[in-house]
């Protein structure tokens, strides 16, 4: 197989491999804040304590970070598949 194909094949599992991290990382956000907000509305109502809702406010700063971070990855894996099919740095002609 010429290298170059096997750079487009790389380039196009890791961007596949990048949006399902990225897929998950937004659930395991969404999952963070329904449990922070679980957390910080049971110390509003006095059962539950601020150990609790802090650890579910950092969870849910994890989450986020995470969240954040595979988006980019995503990105830099697209950029990468745009480089090795050679479309990255095509401009329009006027």
């Amino acid at each position: 197989m010429d290298e170059s194909v096997k750079q487009i094949v790389v380039a196009e599992n890791s961007l596949h491999g990048s949006l399902s991290a990225y897929t998950a990382a937004g659930h395991l956000q969404t999952a963070a804040q329904t449990s922070f907000d679980a957390a910080f509305a049971a110390y509003r109502s006095g059962v539950g304590s601020i150990t609790q809702a802090t650890l579910a406010q950092t969870g849910l700063l994890d989450a986020q970070l995470g969240h954040s971070d595979t988006y980019y990855a995503a990105l830099i894996a697209a950029a990468s598949l745009a480089f090795a099919t050679g479309a990255l740095g095509d401009a329009p002609q006027n």
